[in-house]
């Protein structure tokens, strides 16, 4: 996804878990919440099937290199 890409058009790219339309609408809301996060230059933490995972936007290396200082590793 784009830099300028709207919540909307990231919505419509990730598969959603449509168990119940409350619970899309809960998971459709979270992924607003993670884009705009991001945006603001904010760590995500996830969860995977194994551990959890810290996500920031991809386009900025200085969030880049927040996630290093976060886990103490050296870039």
């Amino acid at each position: 996804f784009g830099r300028e890409a709207k919540p909307e058009e990231i919505l419509n790219k990730v598969k959603i878990n449509e168990k119940d339309e409350q619970e899309k609408q809960i998971q459709e809301k979270q992924i607003k919440e993670a884009v705009n996060v991001l945006r603001s230059g904010e760590v995500v933490v996830y969860p995977t099937d194994t551990l959890y995972g810290l996500g920031v936007s991809a386009f900025e290396d200085w969030a880049i290199r927040r996630v290093y200082k976060i886990k103490k590793r050296s870039i």
